[in-house]
């Protein structure tokens, strides 16, 4: 949202960026296709498969594909826009990030910021599209079955 600064200037935190908020419902299996703009590289669509665990060949780095443990995602999913105050479990990190924190100490730029999306499971993110998963989504040895979330360009 806007922000005053102590000498009145406004500033942005890079999540308004003159975008309205957006919230999709995901089928499983199924996909959506999220909302591009002008400046960036257009419309991605993202595709949700559920798979066995043995069929899970590689574990994706989290940028164009991950793959969550199905039995942990509550239903419905949806793919929203982030929120003032969004955190998460970034996959191997210590514990729980804000996700502004997380985006400044990956040096993503406001601009990106503001067109990322997120895949939320009962209110949690799973998935910060593009970037990394939740740590409390990831596969385990005891997982039985996986999300398979793929997303390419339009």
């Amino acid at each position: 949202g806007r922000k005053e600064a102590a000498d009145g200037r406004g500033f942005h935190d890079g999540y308004d960026a003159g975008r309205n908020e957006v919230t999709l419902a995901v089928s499983v299996p199924g996909e959506v296709l999220l909302p591009g703009d002008r400046s960036a590289s257009g419309s991605k669509r993202v595709c949700f498969e559920v798979i066995p665990r043995v069929d899970l060949a590689s574990f994706p780095d989290g940028r164009a594909e991950a793959a969550l443990d199905n039995d942990l995602l509550a239903r419905p999913l949806e793919v929203r826009t982030p929120r003032p105050g969004d955190r998460f479990h970034p996959l191997g990190a210590p514990g729980m990030k804000k996700l502004k924190k997380y985006f400044i100490e990956q040096r993503v730029p406001i601009g990106e910021r503001a067109r990322t999306y997120l895949l939320v499971s009962g209110g949690e993110i799973a998935w910060v599209v593009g970037f990394r998963i939740d740590e409390r989504f990831r596969v385990r040895d005891t997982t039985r079955s996986v999300l398979k979330v793929t997303m390419r360009d339009e």
